[in-house]
C-alpha cells in the first residue's frame, strides 16, 4: 500500500488529475500568492520591530550619558581636563546612535539631543544646524513647536534679539 504512494508516476498522475480542474489550479495559485504576501508582511514586521527595539535601547543608553553630564553640570563637578567634558561623551553617544539607527522612527530625537549636547559645549552654530536637520526628519508637525522653542533657547545664547 505504501509503495503505491511512493511511486513517482502515480504521484505525477494524481497531481496532473488535480490540476486538470481549473478551479483547483486557480485556488492553488491564489493560496500560494496569499502565503507569499503574508509571509513577506510578517518578515517585514519582524525586521521593523527589531530595528525599532535596537534604536530605543541605544537611545536610552545615550540618554543615561546625557543625564550624567547634566547632573555633573548641575552639581558643579567639572572634569579636571579642560579639553574634555561629559558633554563630549553625550554628543558622541547621540551621534553614534543616529548613525547606527537612521532608519528608525526615533532617529530625529538623536539629532535633537545631539544638538542640545553641542549647545552645552558652546558650539551653537553646529547645534542649530543639527536642529534644522532634525526638523526635516520629523514626518509629522506635532514636534514643530517644541523644536522651535528649543531652537530659540539655543539661539538665545548667541543672539538674544533674533531669538525673541
Amino acid at each position: 500500500m505504501l509503495k503505491k504512494y511512493l511511486d513517482i508516476k502515480y504521484t505525477k498522475a494524481v497531481i496532473r488529475e488535480y490540476f486538470e480542474d481549473k478551479s483547483n489550479l486557480y485556488t492553488t495559485i491564489a493560496l500560494v500568492l496569499f502565503l507569499i504576501g503574508w509571509g513577506g508582511y510578517k518578515a517585514y514586521n519582524y525586521y521593523n520591530v527589531q530595528v525599532q527595539t535596537k534604536a530605543q535601547v541605544q537611545f536610552s543608553e545615550a540618554l543615561e550619558v546625557y543625564n550624567k553630564a547634566l547632573a555633573m553640570q548641575l552639581l558643579g563637578m567639572n572634569s579636571s581636563d579642560k579639553s574634555y567634558s561629559e558633554w563630549d561623551d553625550a554628543e558622541l553617544a547621540f551621534r553614534v546612535g543616529h548613525e547606527q539607527n537612521k532608519s528608525s522612527g526615533i532617529a530625529p530625537f538623536f539629532l535633537v539631543y545631539q544638538a542640545q549636547s553641542l549647545a552645552k559645549k558652546g558650539d551653537y552654530q553646529q547645534a542649530l544646524t543639527m536642529l534644522d536637520e532634525a526638523q526635516k526628519g520629523f514626518s509629522l508637525d506635532h514636534w514643530r513647536y517644541l523644536l522651535k522653542i528649543t531652537r530659540a533657547l539655543i539661539l538665545f545664547n548667541v543672539e538674544q534679539s533674533s531669538a525673541l
